[in-house]
């Protein structure tokens, strides 16, 4: 698989070479991919929750009382796996079974 990523354009395109097609990812797309290499998904969830929660209260910054209400963890953890999904659909990413304790990715 290659992975090419175009921050100025907010997209990374990916080309999977045993379903021959070229992919392209949206941001959010794009970061859950970084997300997967080498975690289970429980730790892929958690490590989803922290970054998007850690962003949104950087973003908030000084404008705390201004600023939206941050996603609930429940829209968050459906976002996850709707694009968990996806990419899986599009055989950009694939969950392996394997014993307790390894990584996935």
């Amino acid at each position: 698989m290659r992975v090419r990523p175009l921050p100025e354009l907010a997209a990374c395109f990916v080309y999977t070479p045993a379903r021959p097609r070229l992919h392209s990812l949206n941001i959010a797309a794009w970061f859950i991919l970084e997300l997967c290499e080498g975690r289970s998904p429980r730790a892929l969830a958690k490590a989803y929750l922290d970054e998007m929660s850690d962003a949104y209260w950087q973003s908030v910054g000084q404008n705390f009382f201004a600023a939206p209400s941050p996603p609930s963890p429940n829209a968050l953890r459906q976002e996850l796996r709707t694009t968990l999904r996806d990419l899986t659909a599009r055989g950009i990413i694939e969950f392996r079974n394997q014993p307790k304790g390894t990584k996935h990715g």
